[in-house]
C-alpha cells in the first residue's frame, strides 16, 4: 500500500513536469492559465517537478534509506499547496473549480507524503 502511495506521488510530480517541458502551451491552457504565458518560467517549473519525482521514485526502492527524498517531496507538495490556496481564496474569491481540480490533487499529495515520510521508519 505504502509503495502504490508513493508511486502516485511520484506520478504527480513527473507527469505534470514532462507536460510542463514538452507541452507548455497545453499545461498553460489546462491547468495554469496565470498570464501571461512564459515557456521559459513553465520550462523551469516542470524540471523542478521532474527532479522531485525522480527523487520520489527512488525511494520506492528503499523507503527508509530514502527517508529525507520523501520529506522534500512533502513539503514541496505541502507549500505549491498553499500557494494555490492563496490563488484560489484570496485572488480568486474562492474559485471551487480550481480548488478542486488542482487544490484538491495537491492536499492529498501532501498528506500522502506526510504519512508515508512518518511511516517510511518502520
Amino acid at each position: 500500500m505504502k509503495r502504490i502511495a508513493l508511486l502516485f506521488c511520484a506520478l504527480m510530480y513527473v507527469l505534470p513536469g514532462i507536460a510542463l517541458v514538452f507541452f507548455p502551451e497545453w499545461f498553460y491552457k489546462t491547468f495554469a492559465e496565470f498570464p501571461p504565458f512564459n515557456r521559459h518560467f513553465l520550462g523551469d517549473a516542470g524540471v523542478f517537478s521532474f527532479a522531485i519525482g525522480v527523487g520520489l521514485l527512488m525511494a520506492l526502492r528503499d523507503m527508509v534509506r530514502h527517508r529525507a527524498a520523501i520529506a522534500v517531496g512533502g513539503l514541496s507538495a505541502l507549500l505549491h499547496l498553499l500557494n494555490h490556496l492563496y490563488d484560489d481564496v484570496i485572488v480568486d474569491g474562492g474559485n471551487l473549480t480550481h480548488l478542486l481540480t488542482t487544490s484538491l490533487p495537491l492536499a492529498v499529495t501532501a498528506v500522502l507524503l506526510g504519512w508515508l515520510w512518518l511511516k517510511s521508519d518502520t
